[in-house]
């Protein structure tokens, strides 16, 4: 099966950083070695920089340069590595394109946006939104404020699902999304493969069902609810059956050839299991009781805007 040519899925992701700790090497880069990224200031959610060569993230807010020792890096989680869902698109006087990426929201509401542009010859990473007339940058200690500035276009407004890295024995991450309380949504892989399953955290394991199997996992990534109001859901689970998926349908994995998989969840032995649809299949898979289970009717987890 060829690639398709766009699915709707978890294409960039918020992870969550520290200075001194290794860097994800996934980031979204805004020029060579200078990642996008986004943090907390006075309750504001501020898009800003990364550079790898500092390790610390840098956001403007009330006339200054702030720098940030917990912060958010966006990265491309994309399971198509040939596919590229986003672009810097040149821009000017408060102008917001369609599909500019929704990074952030000061405390009254207002929606910041990421941008970049050039200051004395280094490339930085801050703010913008129409009612400002101008992009905000952090370089030098100082907020500078630009007329002209270039956005990444995305075809979602915000990365509002994330995948996260996680490990089996951790406490999950806050807002990560459930099948049902304490059963929570993740993906793995398997021999070119990658999988959606299910973490029941009381068992201390990843699952997920590959070749008949149940495989368990101790390092996967965890789905997240990472918008920027995180207690408003713009995902649901809608029934369906067959293989079938709607089009709103979260893409989450797929198989060597390429073949897109998506997240369902349904009761298998009186326990609620996270697994795959597999279309070509006709059916679900889930994984129980050490082996795979296909499954004609299930939830698929699908985005609502």
């Amino acid at each position: 099966m060829s690639t398709p040519y766009y699915v709707r899925q978890c294409h960039l992701s918020w992870i969550p950083a520290t200075v001194g700790k290794n860097q994800p090497s996934n980031g979204v880069e805004a020029d060579s070695r200078i990642y996008v990224a986004r943090g907390e200031v006075n309750g504001h959610v501020i898009p800003g920089k990364l550079p790898l060569r500092i390790g610390a993230a840098f956001i403007p807010c009330d006339g200054k340069e702030h720098g940030l020792g917990k912060f958010e890096i966006l990265c491309n989680t994309n399971i198509f590595p040939n596919q590229s869902l986003y672009n810097w698109i040149p821009e000017s006087d408060g102008r917001v394109p369609a599909g500019a990426l929704l990074a952030g929201a000061t405390t009254d509401g207002l929606p910041l946006y990421v941008a970049r542009a050039s200051i004395n010859n280094e490339m930085c990473v801050g703010k913008v939104n129409s009612e400002y007339k101008c992009a905000l940058m952090p370089w030098g200690n100082v907020e500078h404020q630009l007329i002209e500035r270039m956005w990444p276009q995305s075809r979602r407004r915000q990365a509002h699902l994330s995948w996260l890295p996680a490990y089996a024995k951790q406490t999950p991450p806050p807002h990560a999304v459930a099948a049902e309380p304490n059963i929570y949504v993740i993906r793995g892989r398997i021999n070119d493969d990658v999988i959606p399953g299910k973490w029941p955290v009381h068992l201390g394991k990843g699952y997920i069902s590959y070749d008949g199997k149940e495989i368990e996992l101790d390092s996967f990534e965890v789905l997240c609810n990472t918008q920027l109001k995180p207690t408003e859901h713009l995902y649901g689970w809608v029934s369906h059956t067959g293989g079938n998926v709607p089009d709103n349908a979260l893409c989450a994995g797929e198989t060597q050839s390429s073949e897109p998989l998506y997240i369902a969840r349904r009761v298998v032995n009186n326990e609620m299991c996270v697994g795959k649809v597999h279309p070509s299949h006709g059916c679900a898979y889930f994984p129980w009781g050490g082996e795979e289970h296909s499954e004609n009717s299930y939830e698929v987890l699908c985005f609502l805007d």
